[in-house]
Order: structure tokens, then C-alpha cells, then sequence
């Protein structure tokens, strides 16, 4: 079969993860034929879409090509972006998605199948995790989740990387900061406070940069239970400095596993997979 050519379409820029994790890694890892924003494709993914997105996906869908949508956040209640998302999942060729609590609530909402096709990592280091440095890094819009914990972690090495806020001092992310921090610390907390439906990414990125994770029994979590902390922070830390000298092999463990489930080249698969099909 002749090679299809294939745009993702995102209207943010690299700062986003949805850029880098759902457009930037897989076009670099599918076929060939990938871009991102090119115009005239044989295939368009629009990642994260926007509100001009479904008169775009309707003229593609005109000219006889194909369209894939990309939903990594439950919107379908937004009063804004829930008739739109609704449309575009309904209109595409095939949907996509980053979990299977994702894919249910697309079930529900949209009432089709969609694919499940996960994030991979972006940074990458030899286990590190036997020290005191304690990290956590996440959207502004996420401090909530570690907000609670704050005046009992100010007797920690604690580091905290996100956005403009007023809630709390930190390094202010960046790419560069966000590999330069997980190379420097060795325990990233992140108490996910977010929906099930989220993708585990800062989990799976923070393993594979070589820190051990203090995260919590959500759902999405508990299929990395054997390398990581999954409960109370104060437990975590506990745990974190009680058996510290085991911290990197599980680490290490954790690592091999991720190498096996969520490589790029596997993601990369996939996505060609679902091309196939369409």
C-alpha cells in the first residue's frame, strides 16, 4: 500500500505537553509521511482541538480525506468545548485517546470506540534515586494536588517547577528546567489529585529520567505499583528514606517495564496501525 501522508494538527506551541507527547514524539516516530500543521494531507490528527477545529475537520472531511481526533481531556461537559469535542468525535474517521477511562467516557459521551494510544517519555537518566531531593513539577493549573502538602514538605530539600502562579515559589518550567530539575533530584511526589481519564506522563517521565515516584492509588497508577510509592506522601517519604538503598533497583525495574510498554517506537506503531485501518 502507498504510504499515506500524515499531519497533526496543534494550535499550541512546544511548552504544551499535549504538543510535545501527543503531536511532537508520535509524527517523529510514525511514517515518513508525518508533519505537523501541513496542509493537504492524506490524514489529519488534530490534537487537543480548538474551536475552529470542527469547520476544519468538516472541509477535510469533504475533499475525501481522512481525520482523526485526539482526546486527552474530558471536556464534554465544558460549556463551551463540550458540543464541539462531541462533534468532533462523532464526525472523524477514528478517535484516540490516552487511557481507557478516557476511551469509556468517549463511549459515553460520543457513543463510539476510540483508540487507546498512550503517551511515551521525553527525558531519560540512569537511576538516581537514593538521596534526599524531593521534586514536584506540573502545570500551574495542577498545584492543587500538592498544595496540601506544602507547610509539612517545608522541612524537605523540596523543589517545586511550574508556571505563573501566586500560590507557591518555584523554578518557573521550561524544557530545559524540567530535565535539568529530574536530573538533580532523586524522589518526584506527584499526589494526583487530576481525574482518572489523566495520562500517567510525569509518572512515566520521571521513572525513566531516574527518579523514584511518590504518587497515589488512582486507577491509572496502580498498573506501576511495583516500582513505585503509591499512597500518602508522608508514607512515601518515609518509605523513601527507610529503604533508600532500594530505591534504584526499583527504579531500574520500573524502567525496563516502561522501555517495554511505552516505548516511541511502539507508540509510533500503533498510531501507523490505526492509519491502516481508516
Amino acid at each position: 500500500m502507498e504510504a499515506r501522508s500524515v499531519t497533526w494538527l496543534h494550535r499550541g506551541g512546544a511548552e504544551m505537553a499535549s504538543y510535545r507527547l501527543r503531536a511532537q514524539i508520535p509524527s517523529a516516530y510514525c511514517n515518513d509521511e508525518s508533519r505537523i500543521n501541513a496542509t493537504g494531507a492524506d490524514i489529519s490528527v488534530f490534537a487537543k482541538p480548538h474551536p475552529n477545529d470542527l469547520e476544519v475537520l468538516r472541509q477535510i472531511n469533504a475533499r475525501g480525506a481522512k481525520t482523526v481526533v485526539d482526546i486527552c481531556d474530558d471536556h464534554f461537559k465544558h460549556p463551551q468545548l463540550g458540543e464541539l469535542y462531541e462533534a468532533m468525535a462523532r464526525e472523524a474517521h477514528a478517535v484516540v485517546c490516552p487511557t481507557a477511562e478516557m476511551a469509556r467516557r468517549i463511549r459515553i459521551y460520543a457513543e463510539r470506540d476510540a483508540q487507546v494510544i498512550p503517551d511515551s517519555w521525553e527525558n531519560r537518566g540512569q537511576p538516581h534515586a537514593d538521596g534526599n531531593k524531593f521534586l514536584w513539577l506540573g502545570h500551574q493549573s495542577n498545584l492543587k494536588e500538592i498544595l496540601p502538602y506544602h507547610a509539612m514538605l517545608k522541612k524537605y530539600d523540596m523543589t517545586y517547577c511550574t508556571g505563573p502562579n501566586d500560590l507557591i515559589e518555584c523554578v518557573p518550567w521550561s524544557t530545559a528546567a524540567q530535565e535539568q530539575l529530574l536530573r538533580e533530584s532523586n524522589i518526584v511526589l506527584l499526589p494526583n489529585a487530576e481525574e482518572t481519564y489523566k495520562s500517567p506522563n510525569r509518572l512515566i517521565n520521571a521513572i525513566m529520567a531516574g527518579c523514584f515516584v511518590i504518587g497515589s492509588k488512582i486507577v491509572i497508577n496502580k498498573e506501576f505499583r511495583h516500582f513505585c510509592y503509591l499512597g500518602p506522601v508522608k508514607g512515601g517519604i518515609q518509605f523513601s528514606q527507610a529503604y533508600r538503598h532500594e530505591l534504584n533497583a526499583l527504579v531500574r525495574e520500573g524502567q525496563r517495564y516502561i522501555r517495554m510498554h511505552y516505548s516511541r517506537e511502539q507508540i509510533g506503531a500503533q498510531w501507523n496501525t490505526l492509519f491502516a485501518s481508516i
